[in-house]
């Protein structure tokens, strides 16, 4: 994985020859329109330049004042931002504003400059310029104060601020950081040094002539602390190889300056352009290309879909992100593979690995989507009876998500549902026992609640008839079936009942199944009688909150019968000559041998479909 972000990297390296160093690994203040506003505390020289061929470095400065820009990107290179430790300086004095008085301008600007005056990186006379300003900040550090909280109450806004120094060497043109090359050497030595030395673990690791574990190159050097990748560290000592010693950090993952940067760059390039939704997660969409000859083409037109002006309609998606590549990659045929990378990020600095689904090729998407373009034809699933154009339901993730959800009155089942992902992804094996289970646990609560549970049951059978439906290669579909399914006569209805079986006989293996729908079937045209004649519903606790035994199930045929006289309301004499007959093929119920949850789950599906069977 961490190889194909490099590849990233250096496609984006590509596309931007101009860029140095520097930019690498600069961060940038304005943080994509977060901080809108930029506080300058300006100094002027003191005394004149010495000798005018060479950028003149002075020694003393004086404090004049603080000024506001608006901030925006193009003052990235400028400001050289790049974020330090939380609770310690950043790598230049530039910094976001976090309460001015009591944390930022002292512990972000002051400790800078009294960090850095004596920095072995600089010369001895831009070591004698960081002591000139650090000394006249301290003198002013109050009048400094005052004036930027007056800049900060003027501006009066959400967006957040950054603060940095500015130099005004001749009258009228304020210069920035990057003005002088002391800041930037000290920048990108302190960047590759950071490689090298981990100040929480005052340690240096690093090898000469080793492998590089990115690139697989012998290089000049390798370094040990390099944690860009913020669910890799090696802070504690139980993830460091070879006795538990900082120093050898290196040997565990040893990674060149280039391949350091390239995985950096790789980084942001994903999180800017193949970031996704997945259902309250996130996800990286990481592409592998074999032939490195049509990586950059691949790679250019994955880009330009992700951020086409148009969308895909949410119906031909398998997720909630309509950005999602799935619909397009489906049918790329090149040497393209790619991995799913879902994390969560619980703090800016912190990123923990939900699940990493490696290697997923193209055909398997394309048959996830022939499987999804199947189940939408299904009239069951299209529309509500006699409603032309009303969508009940379509398949995507969402209807798994259903089952397995994330919230404060359901639960948190992040887990099970990523995993039942991952094996959607891998062509794994599913426990089809424990996903019925969950799909009837959430029926049986809103039953027994008297909610309705009809759509939850329609998207329980589409969940189930998909993840049937990975185990086969090959789709068969009566399309004329699926378009519309109406008994229209009485002599009709068995034939018809059974062709039903017949196209689902994955899902209704036995005539115990086939008769235990029926039954679900006869069940919800007696409710609806009871509702219309009493408007309550007094058979429903018959239905055990639909937790019926085998026996519970057998015994309800002359119960529904007995009711439905009653009412003087038995119209459904054929659908109860067939249950009859499939009860008599079933044997005794004592050799069913069914899961109570399947069972009732195929009763509850009869009910909800009930109207297509009179």
């Amino acid at each position: 994985m961490i190889n194909a972000i490099a590849e990233l990297g250096k496609f984006y390296l590509s596309q931007n020859p101009s860029m140095g160093l520097l930019e690498m690994v600069l961060d940038d203040a304005w943080d994509k329109g977060k901080n809108m506003h930029l506080l300058t505390v300006v100094f002027t020289p003191v005394g004149e330049p010495a000798d005018t061929t060479e950028k003149w470095l002075p020694k003393e400065w004086a404090f004049k004042n603080v000024e506001y820009f608006e901030l925006g990107q193009q003052h990235k290179m400028q400001l050289l931002y790049k974020k330090g430790a939380p609770n310690g300086a950043d790598f230049t004095p530039t910094t976001k504003i976090v309460d001015l008085e009591k944390k930022t301008f002292d512990k972000k600007i002051i400790r800078w400059f009294e960090q850095n005056k004596e920095n072995p990186v600089l010369s001895q006379s831009e070591q004698k310029m960081i002591t000139g300003l650090f000394e006249e900040i301290k003198i002013n550090r109050e009048k400094i104060i005052q004036q930027t909280l007056e800049k900060i109450n003027i501006i009066n806004d959400s967006s957040g601020q950054a603060l940095t120094i500015g130099f005004e060497m001749t009258p009228g043109k304020i210069e920035f950081l990057n003005h002088f090359d002391l800041f930037q050497k000290f920048l990108t030595e302190e960047a590759v040094a950071d490689f090298k030395y981990s100040k929480t673990n005052k340690a240096y690791s690093f090898s000469a002539d080793t492998l590089c574990s990115v690139c697989n190159n012998r290089q000049p050097e390798v370094f040990g602390f390099f944690t860009d990748l913020k669910f890799y560290n090696v802070d504690k000592q139980g993830m460091i190889t070879g006795g538990f010693q900082y120093e050898d950090a290196w040997k565990n993952y040893p990674v060149c300056l280039d391949c350091a940067l390239n995985v950096r760059n790789g980084y942001d390039y994903l999180r800017t352009h193949f970031d996704f939704l997945f259902y309250g997660l996130h996800y990286l969409f990481i592409p592998r290309v074999s032939n490195p000859r049509i990586y950059d083409d691949i790679i250019t037109v994955l880009t330009n879909y992700r951020h086409q002006t148009f969308k895909t309609e949410h119906v031909n998606l398998i997720t909630n992100d309509e950005q999602e590549l799935f619909s397009y990659i489906k049918d790329e045929k090149a040497s393209l593979s790619f991995d799913l990378f879902f994390y969560e990020m619980p703090q800016k600095s912190v990123l923990r690995i939900l699940l990493l689904v490696q290697d997923v090729l193209p055909s398997r998407i394309s048959q996830l989507f022939k499987i999804k373009k199947y189940l939408d034809q299904i009239v069951f699933f299209r529309s509500a009876r006699n409603k032309e154009n009303e969508r009940l339901c379509f398949f995507n993730f969402g209807v798994l998500r259903n089952f397995f959800p994330n919230s404060n009155m359901e639960g948190n089942f992040d887990k099970h549902f990523l995993e039942l992902t991952n094996k959607i992804f891998k062509n794994k094996p599913i426990d089809l026992l424990f996903v019925r289970q969950k799909v009837m646990s959430k029926i049986q609560k809103r039953f027994v609640n008297d909610e309705s549970f009809w759509l939850d049951t329609l998207k329980g059978f589409m969940l189930l008839l998909f993840l049937n439906q990975l185990k086969n290669k090959e789709i068969e579909m009566d399309s004329a079936f699926f378009q519309d399914f109406q008994i229209q006569t009485r002599d009709e209805m068995e034939m018809k009942v059974r062709k039903f079986f017949e196209h689902f006989k994955n899902f209704f293996e036995t005539p115990a199944h086939q008769a235990i729908f029926l039954l679900g079937v006869l069940s919800q045209f007696l409710l609806s009688i009871q509702k219309q004649e009493r408007n309550a519903t007094p058979f429903r606790t018959k239905l055990k909150g639909l937790k019926m035994t085998a026996f519970d199930l057998s015994v309800l045929l002359p119960e529904i019968i007995e009711k439905l006289e009653q009412y003087d309301k038995n119209y459904y004499r054929p659908q109860e000559e067939l249950v009859s007959k499939l009860l008599l093929e079933a044997g005794n119920y004592k050799t069913w041998r069914l899961p109570i949850d399947e069972m009732n789950f195929v009763f509850v599906l009869g009910m909800n479909l009930s109207n297509y069977f009179k």
